[in-house]
């Protein structure tokens, strides 16, 4: 009778299936951080258009916005439920992507009759899932230099957004709101 070496290694069978299981595995995690990221987008959005909710009810009976700084929407507590940095001692905030957050009073049809929040350094890969929700909401959007949107009557469209947004590197934001809600 033949005695048979022990076989050492894998079969091609096991090995199959290890690389089956890698690809699945690998597949999920990808799908995960879609996800997140758009999760952190539509938080994003919801901050910007809960922040400006929040100013339109403290602004609304006040004939002006011209009191409007970072210092002031510190003070009143917007940012509280934000997730966003807040240092109080030099009034920066600091938005989800690391950008700086700016706030100061606009003007739509009179003198500071309306306020704005500018997002510096918005990733262009989040920069059209954001403006697509705030401008929802807002009166007027600019992505970098380009007015996006001008007025609610004149809403921003997806391809007007794309292109503002680019493909590399970082936007600015611009989003304009009236005082009444």
């Amino acid at each position: 009778m033949k005695q048979f070496k022990a076989s050492r290694g894998f079969t091609l069978v096991e090995l199959s299936i290890v690389l089956v299981i890698i690809g699945v595995l690998a597949a999920m995690g990808t799908r995960g951080v879609g996800l997140y990221t758009a999760t952190k987008n539509e938080s994003e959005a919801q901050n910007v258009n809960r922040i400006m909710l929040a100013l339109q009810t403290k602004y609304r009976y006040d004939n002006s916005t011209s009191t409007l700084t970072n210092a002031v929407a510190i003070a009143t507590g917007v940012f509280d439920k934000s997730g966003w940095q807040v240092d109080t001692a030099t009034n920066v905030i600091m938005h989800s992507f690391n950008g700086t957050v700016v706030l100061a009073p606009a003007t739509v049809a009179i003198a500071n009759d309306a306020f704005q929040l500018t997002m510096n350094s918005v990733p262009y890969k989040n920069c059209g899932d954001i403006v697509r929700t705030v401008t929802q909401n807002a009166y007027s959007a600019t992505i970098g230099t380009t007015v996006v949107q001008a007025s609610p009557s004149a809403l921003a469209t997806g391809a007007a957004i794309d292109t503002a947004c680019g493909t590399s590197g970082t936007v600015n934001l611009v989003f304009v709101y009236t005082k009444t809600l």
